[in-house]
This record gives C-alpha cells, structure tokens and sequence, in this order.
C-alpha cells in the first residue's frame, strides 16, 4: 500500500508539471555571473528557476564573446548553475539561459525565451610575459568554416599559471592570449544535441595534423610573439545501423507485454566523452526519466516490447552499448542477467544481433525502502546510477539492486530485502564514484564505507552520498587491464575483473581522472595532467591497492596492470563442520614476508571486522569490514597498508571483532605478528 501511494503521489506531481507547462517551460530569471580568479580563472553562472521544477526539465547556456549579440550555445546542464572554464584574460563574456523540456510522446525538445543577459570581465594577467595564438578551423573537404569549434592549450614548460580555452567564432577564427612558453594545442568541434549518435561528428585534432598528443607539434610561444596554428578536421563516415533484438520475460519464462528497453552508452564510453571534449554527455535526447529507472542518460534507443515480449533496436554499428529493461513491477535488469551497473555486460555491436534477452524479476512484498541524495561539498546535486551492494566477503554475482536518482540527484529505492547494505553512487560523468560515509565526500574504498541496514520494515533515510568533482585539464592517458591474483592460490586465477574503479588523484588529493574496467578487465583513463600522480584501484569484495605513476613531458601514454586480491571464504582442511564458537588463529606464515594467512571461525552468520594495527595502536588497514557466513574463513594479507603502500619491517597486531546478526554473542580477539624484510 505504501508503494502505492508513493507511485501515485509522483504521478499526480508529473500531471501537474506537464499541466503547469502547457504552455512552454518557465523562463529562468536572475542569471548572475562572477569570476573566480585563480590558477585558472572561470566564470560561475547562477540562476533561478520561477515555480516547481521537473525531473526532464534542463537548460541550455549561451554565450557571446566580446559583443552581447552573437550567442552561440555553449553547453547544457540539468542544474540551475554552470561553471565556464573557456575564458580568456582581457575579454569580456556575455551570456543567457533558457530552460529546456523533452516531449517524451514525441522526442521534441521545448525552449523558453532567454533569461536577461549577464556579463563577466577576465582581468588582464598582470607582470607576466605572453604572446598570442590565432588561426582557423575549418572542414577538410569542403574548406567550410566550422564555427565554434573548441581550441584547447596545454602547457607542457613551466611554469604554469592557468591552462586556457577558447572557442571559434562564427567564423571559423579564434584568438587566444597565452603566457610565454611551450604549448600542445588540440581542436575538436563538438555537437551538443548527437540526436543518437555515439560519434562526435569530427575527429579530434592535434596541431599540427596528429590523431594524438604522442605526434603532436609543440608550439614555443615567445614573448609579445604571434603564432598561427590552423585545423582542418576530418568528418568521419557514420556507421551503418544495425539491430539489437531479442525477448524480455518474466522469471518463469512468460512473455511481458510494453515491457521497456533502453540501449545506453557503456560507462566507458561516457567517462571518455566527457574528459575529451569537457562536455556534460548524455544531455538533450539522451536524457529520459523513465519510471522504474529513474532519469537515465546517454539513451540511444528506447522502446517497448510487443505481445510476445519481442522487441528490436537500431543503433549504429561498431560501436559498444549496454542494455536495461524495466517493467512496473518487476526489478529493473542489465543484459546478461545483471543487477549491478559495474558488472552490465558489454555488446559490441559489428551486425545484426539477437539474443539479447532479458529475464525480470518480480520486485519483492517487502515495504521498506533506502532513500537520499547525492551531491558534492558546495550543495551542487549530482545525478548518478545508485547501486544497494549487499555487504559480502568474496567477488561474484550479487544480488544487488540498482536504479537512478533523478535530474536533481535524489534517488528512492524501495522494495529492499532486509539485510545490511553498502551503497555507491557512479555519477554519469565529471564526479567520481563514492560510497555512502555519513558526512563525508568522495570516499572510494569500500572497506571506509558505512554500511546500512535495512529493518524487515521501515525507511531509511537521509542515506546521502557525497561526491568529488574530476578535474580533468590533461592530455595524457592511462591504460591497462585489471586481474584476480594475490592471495591463495585458488584465488590467484588471473581472471579479468569488471567493474574496478581506477581513481587517479594529484599530490593534492584532488581526482583528475576515473576510469572503470569492462568485461575484459581494460580500463582507460583520459585527459590526466602531466607529473606524478596517485592510482586507487577498488571493487567491493577486494583488498584496495594504490600505485604511483608519473607522466613526463615525452611520455603522454602510460599502461599499467594491477593485480587485486580476493576476500574469499574458503573451509580451513580437516575442519569441515560447522565451528562451534568464534575463535581468531595465528597467522601463518609467522615472521612472514611478503603475504601471510589470517584464519578465523563464526559460528553463525556476523557480522566481521579485521584490522592491522602498528606499535602505536594505529589502524593502519582494514582488511574485512562485512557481514560473513558462519564456518571457517582465510584472508591474505600482502603486507600493504589502506592506502595500497608496502609497510616496513616491524610487530604488527591484528585484531578481529565479530558479532552475531541475530543480536546475539560477540566476539574480540587480538593477536601479534612480525613483518621480516
């Protein structure tokens, strides 16, 4: 009854929105725009929206360069706030927005007349020498300007004070004002609304005529000197279409009628779109709420099956999607029998396809539900795919349930079995993934994560997950594949890993890349600046490693591969029955190096915390922080701290702290062991 009520409440809201804009999207109004002036000077833009909101409500920012009159789109946004990087000392900026709203019948898009106009002044960089960039961009066919184009500098000498950004004008020029020193320029012309098309619809290009930075010329720009570097972008030969087909049932292999499928881009293919071109993908048509999901972006294909449950797509061909199908009713589904968006597999489309089936499950009798919002520390909400991860110690197949905030960020999932949860929200692109930690932002390690437990009935709210922005302003790349090993040996199968996430951070802390593995555990990470960075890699169900890479001015392509080992259960030899008290062992081998076991028993389901402290009664890992079933367990520890560093020679203790889930006895016990180098 209360799903009932919760359903029919947001359908009464959307009747009202849709009623409430009839006539067209409301206008935004106070659009006010201020310059941050710092090692890269933006200008931050605020408005406001009059009357309530809707979830498939966005809006378009547009801006003029010098003249309040030539205003060109400049990007989109589903929050009323855009910060605009490419802007350039000594000019003036002029801009307007309106609000946008996607006619989900018919896939039109309505426009509201434009805010007021709002204007932002970059000052003039004081008591430093520059010189200046110009050129033109045009079509490499048809010699055709291409107006607007984005033209991006990066500094490769220092020092560096700010990396700027320009944009062409209508026709086809730019003019750029840079600091003296070495620079790698690319040119790229970006079309906002890709009306379902994966492809931008020119190829990058880095002057002078390389596909990438690796062959790029780089330009010295001396004092009070002029530089031109003219592009010619190539516009690539779209695909053919073909199909993507198949049949959607329930779990007893019955036909569902208007079930609802969506052919989405990978969440590879979104973190690579946004760091290369800066845009927000997956905006305008891509964008669609869709009930059961939430506001899903990056849709390609969306449609509904037929009286035997049969459906048929058509998207462009040689290139990688996911698929999702949903019916009220039933539990929303990735293609092959997914419910986790980290372990969706991949279809790799070359032809026509079928056999991309889909098997739903009826949404479980239970009223409660896990509900929040996701936003970064200055309030800004970030929408994200949410994933309620049960709190397991191995890798494998989960029961996990997955779904999407809405365009504001605020996510409700109900019908959640009773049990304890981790749970992670993986913004669509821009933010770094990060689990629930009350309080704080951008907590990637699972074993740092709170865990929620959710009662047989009742809400829970308030589970709000806080995110880290990426500041993507590179150009080199990381690569490289992901892998079981470590551990025993029945763990260290090398198979690949799906769903690690690759976090690389500055020696500030700050995230400046993410990338996720696929399912033959490659990951690619664009746009990361050069110098020594930091590398976490995690996946729930795995101890988290961290390694150092370092970028030089020659080496804009790094691959690495990681190994990661398995938390896995495994039944101690001779020991078969079920313990009949917890009890901690010695580790084995003791002194050890560089790995040695930890064996512990439950004597029912607990839930487990295992931790490695140093002398000084400092945590300095936390190897098991889950809920474990009842029997005999083993984990492998390698001898590296929480942040993925090999720790010295020393008297190390661990400590095991278990408790029933029942309510019932709990259990510490502390144990020494040596680490010998």
């Amino acid at each position: 009854m209360k799903s009932y009520h919760k359903l029919a409440t947001v359908i009464c809201l959307l009747v009202a929105a849709h009623a409430l804009y009839a006539q067209g999207p409301p206008t935004p109004v106070n659009l006010v725009a201020q310059v941050k002036q710092d090692q890269h000077p933006e200008v931050m833009l605020t408005w406001q929206v009059p009357g309530p909101t809707m979830m498939s409500l966005f809006f378009k920012v547009y801006r003029s360069a010098d003249d309040s009159t030539h205003f060109k789109l400049l990007s989109a946004t589903n929050r009323p706030g855009y910060h605009d990087e490419w802007v350039n000392p000594g000019h003036t900026y002029y801009y307007y927005v309106t609000s946008a709203l996607l006619n989900i019948s018919s896939t039109n898009i309505s426009e509201s007349p434009p805010s007021n106009i709002a204007s932002a002044t970059i000052p003039n960089s004081s008591g430093r020498p520059h010189g200046v960039i110009t050129g033109t961009v045009v079509d490499s066919l048809t010699r055709t300007p291409l107006p607007f184009a984005k033209i991006m500098f990066f500094p490769i000498s220092k020092p560096v004070l700010w990396i700027p950004n320009t944009l062409a004008d209508s026709t086809g020029k730019y003019r750029a004002v840079l600091d003296t020193g070495t620079y790698l320029i690319n040119a790229q012309a970006w079309k906002m609304e890709m009306s379902m098309s994966p492809l931008p619809p020119y190829r990058s290009e880095w002057y002078k005529d390389a596909a990438d930075p690796l062959h790029a010329t780089p330009v010295l720009l001396a004092e009070n000197a002029e530089f031109v570097a003219d592009f010619d972008l190539v516009r690539p030969l779209p695909p053919p279409l073909a199909s993507i087909s198949g049949t959607v049932t329930d779990s007893s292999g019955h036909p569902l009628v208007n079930a609802t499928v969506v052919i989405v881009r990978t969440m590879q293919e979104m973190l690579r779109l946004a760091a290369n071109t800066g845009e927000v993908p997956g905006l305008g048509t891509e964008s669609m709420d869709i009930q059961g999901l939430g506001n899903v972006r990056g849709v390609l294909w969306k449609g509904l099956t037929d009286s035997s449950g049969n459906y048929q797509a058509h998207v462009l061909a040689g290139n990688a999607y996911i698929a999702m199908a949903v019916k009220h009713g039933y539990l929303p589904e990735f293609y092959n029998n997914k419910t986790n968006p980290m372990d969706a597999d991949i279809i790799r489309l070359i032809r026509d396809t079928t056999g991309i089936d889909f098997s739903l499950t009826p949404r479980p009798v239970v009223q409660n539900s896990v509900s929040g919002i996701v936003r970064d520390s200055n309030g800004v909400r970030v929408p994200s795919r949410i994933v309620v991860l049960p709190v397991q110690l191995w890798p494998g197949p989960t029961s996990a349930r997955f779904e999407h905030t809405d365009s504001t960020g605020a996510y409700t999932i109900t019908n959640v079995r009773p049990g304890k949860y981790f749970v992670l929200a993986l913004p669509f692109s821009h933010y770094a993934p990060a689990f629930y930690k009350a309080g704080a932002y951008g907590v990637l390690r699972w074993q740092k994560a709170d865990t929620v437990n959710i009662a047989i009935s009742g809400d829970v709210t308030g589970i709000d997950i806080g995110v880290v922005a990426i500041k993507s302003r590179g150009f080199a790349r990381l690569s490289g594949r992901i892998r079981s090993g470590g551990g025993s040996p029945e763990a260290a199968n090398g198979s690949p890993i799906e769903g690690v996430n690759v976090l690389a951070q500055n020696a500030q802390g700050e995230a400046v890349g993410y990338g996720i593995t696929d399912d033959t555990g490659a990951y690619t990470i664009d746009a990361l600046p050069v110098g020594q960075l930091s590398v976490v890699i995690d996946r729930p169900g795995y101890l988290t490693s961290q390694d150092n890479v370092t970028f030089g001015t020659n080496d804009f392509t790094l691959n690495r591969d990681y190994t990661l080992t398995p938390l896995s259960p495994t039944s101690v030899p001779g020991n078969a029955t079920v313990p009949l008290s917890y009890t901690l062992e010695q580790n084995y081998p003791n002194p050890f190096n560089p790995s040695t076991q930890i064996t512990f028993s439950l004597p029912v389901l607990s839930n487990v915390t295992l931790s490695v402290y140093n002398l000084l009664g400092q945590e300095i890992a936390i190897l098991i922080n889950s809920v474990a079933p009842a029997g005999n367990h083993r984990v492998v520890w390698d001898g590296k701290d929480g942040t993925g560093r090999s720790i010295a020679s020393g008297v190390y203790f661990y400590r095991l702290q278990a408790s029933s889930v029942s309510g019932g006895e709990t259990f510490s016990s502390m144990k020494r062991m040596v680490l010998v180098k």
